[in-house]
């Protein structure tokens, strides 16, 4: 999840608080920790396929990342 978060809030120069916060307003969610398994997969693709078509922005599926790779881009790039 907070690979999406971090690219997200790197292409809008928001912080991952920010970014969760708007992503929680603009899909109508109060939280995304009640979401089923798959609720939270459908959610995840929704969002890749809109900033994909909005933005131009490719957001890999957060699995095919590694933790170490998103925090060093956070980090350091």
């Amino acid at each position: 999840w907070w690979v999406v978060v971090d690219i997200i809030s790197n292409y809008h120069g928001m912080t991952p608080l920010e970014t969760h916060l708007a992503i929680k307003t603009t899909f109508n969610l109060e939280t995304t920790t009640d979401l089923s398994k798959k609720e939270f997969k459908d959610l995840i693709e929704l969002i890749q396929e809109l900033w994909k078509s909005k933005f131009g922005v490719v957001i890999p599926n957060p699995s095919d990342i590694k933790w170490e790779e998103s925090l060093f881009k956070t980090l350091w790039l």
